[in-house]
């Protein structure tokens, strides 16, 4: 027995160590298109993680120290894999000036404006000819950044704070949730605990680890029946990120009697109020122009769309992501649609409420025409509530992408992207038919 004990708690310093060293490697260490020292440190958060997580036996304690630790090391470093920093910084000021962000393009804005910081800014961006994308949410807190300092690092660092406190929210929330509806808590800690969450999350600033920490009260509130409460935090998570949306048709579907009513009317109400920014004329048409090109022109990372690209360009000897993207988005609504009406009578507990959100935005992905490494973080989100685990080695193997970074330029390995989705179909099946097998005995 002492000997088990005394292996476990080497094994578990080790992995400790391991992954926080990972984790101080691709926040402190590298930058995007060092793609070795990324590969190899994502390796190694994400076996120790694994370990820590799902193999040895440790109190909840422990995993709230380390996620703390690891917390601290993500906020102390500079974004380091990914440049959208630079535009929520440009946001932020513009916000200060009372200028839409969604009204001028920094191209556009810069010809009359140059001056500090936005020349400072301007060569660092990724996107200088498109609007912004951001919702009011997000606009906020890009605000707030730079309400006290010009500099960049100044105003990366208040971010992650600000992100810190809805992740933690969300943390908090789910203890109240687990003590709620009666499942483990320690389930979370596959989501708090995975390195794509801390790096890409809280280390790159992505908006997708608000909309979680402000959906998990939501849902909770929800299963409490406090429609009111549920509806309002639901509407700051759309407002952080649009994906939310995509659950709506469930909630739909699943509730009943009045209290349907009062969710979905205050949810509206509430959207009204926190999109009026955005719903203003001259404001929608650059929004929703920056939103087109996510299905008429972006391309990364994709699965079917790319073997529909192949064989439009065969035919045509033209890429029809014009007609392909917005095609496949369709068809993405309406098998939405069609699981959330299904599921309509499997709404009994967090598991089966998970499996058919994580169904959704698994849809949504796989129909999309540019997959990033933090779109995962809302269906691993739910996938952690469930006994399948294929997301969670989706989080990982998406870190190969940054392989297509490189010095010389951007270039995708589509063997790479096949192999991912390949390996993550393959595991998928197998967990489908494993769990599905242990249902029916």
């Amino acid at each position: 027995m002492n000997t088990v004990l005394n292996r476990n708690r080497i094994i578990t310093v080790f992995a400790t160590l391991l992954f926080l060293g990972g984790l101080y490697v691709l926040n402190h260490l590298v930058t995007q298109h060092e793609t070795t020292a990324i590969m190899v440190a994502y390796a190694a958060c994400f076996g120790a993680s694994m370990v820590l997580t799902f193999a040895l036996p440790s109190s909840n304690e422990y995993k709230l120290g380390l996620m703390v630790v690891a917390l601290t090391i993500c906020i102390t470093g500079f974004p380091a894999l990914s440049d959208d920093v630079y535009r929520f910084v440009w946001d932020g000021h513009l916000i200060h000036e009372g200028i839409s962000p969604y009204r001028f393009t920094p191209a556009t804005w810069l010809n009359n404006h140059e001056t500090s910081p936005y020349t400072e800014l301007f060569p660092k961006l990724n996107s200088p000819h498109y609007f912004s994308v951001y919702p009011l949410v997000c606009q906020f807190i890009f605000g707030l950044s730079t309400w006290f300092s010009k500099s960049i690092q100044d105003a990366a660092l208040t971010m992650k704070l600000v992100y810190c406190v809805f992740h933690l929210n969300g943390l908090y929330f789910a203890r109240l949730w687990s003590k709620s509806s009666g499942f483990e808590f320690t389930k979370f800690w596959g989501y708090y605990l995975n390195p794509l969450v801390l790096v890409e999350g809280i280390g790159n600033l992505h908006g997708e680890v608000i909309m979680v920490g402000l959906l998990i009260p939501a849902f909770y509130y929800l299963s409490l029946h406090k429609t009111v409460k549920a509806a309002i935090f639901m509407a700051l998570a759309i407002a952080t990120k649009l994906l939310p949306l995509m659950l709506l048709p469930w909630v739909f579907f699943t509730m009943k009697g009045k209290s349907k009513g009062i969710y979905f009317s205050t949810l509206g109400v509430s959207l009204i109020l926190l999109f009026i920014p955005v719903l203003w004329p001259a404001n929608l048409m650059g929004f929703s122009d920056s939103l087109d090109l996510y299905f008429r022109k972006f391309e990364f990372n994709a699965s079917i769309y790319y073997v529909l690209r192949w064989m439009g360009t065969l035919l045509t000897g033209h890429n029809l992501i014009q007609f392909i993207g917005p095609g496949l988005g369709l068809m993405a609504t309406t098998a939405i649609l069609y699981v959330s009406w299904q599921s309509r009578y499997h709404h009994g507990n967090a598991v089966n409420m998970s499996v058919a959100f994580m169904t959704i935005l698994i849809i949504y992905i796989l129909a999309g025409t540019t997959i990033h490494p933090w779109y995962l973080m809302l269906p691993l989100f739910w996938s952690v509530l469930t006994p399948y685990r294929y997301m969670w080695i989706w989080s990982y193997l998406i870190t190969w992408t940054y392989i297509s970074y490189q010095p010389e330029g951007f270039k995708e390995n589509l063997w790479l992207v096949f192999f991912e989705y390949v390996v993550v179909l393959v595991i998928g099946v197998w967990e489908l038919k494993y769990w599905s097998s242990k249902r029916l005995n």
